[in-house]
């Protein structure tokens, strides 16, 4: 029971960190310290330079990235295309059941499926 638990948590956080969410400058847009225009850009980003969104919803028209260089901050969205999660990426493992039954689980962004 213990494997299994620490087999769980492991593919949850191996789907967390696999299924990060791209994004893509599309014009030149500035790298900020929070999400508004009052403070000076810590940064300029151009296009075609990828970033990690690090969270999927805007604040004040504002996403939360951080840049392949590792600086973190906020870039206005409209100069930023989000790219489709890559579902490529999958881990499986497969365990015993309850039933003793070798179970095979699958995560999947979001969720996990379990198949016998």
């Amino acid at each position: 029971m213990k494997r299994l638990l620490f087999l769980l948590v492991f593919l949850l956080l191996h789907t967390a960190t696999a299924t990060a969410q791209m994004a893509v400058v599309t014009r030149n847009v500035n790298l900020r310290a929070s999400p508004s225009t009052e403070n000076s850009p810590v940064a300029k980003l151009n296009p075609g330079a990828q970033l990690e969104l690090l969270d999927p919803d805007a604040s004040n028209g504002f996403l939360h990235v951080r840049t392949e260089e590792g600086k973190e901050g906020w870039a206005w969205s409209r100069n930023v295309r989000i790219q489709a999660p890559d579902t490529a990426s999958t881990a499986t493992a497969t365990a015993p059941s309850a039933t003793g039954a070798n179970t095979q689980h699958v995560a999947l962004p979001g969720f996990i499926r379990h198949r016998r």
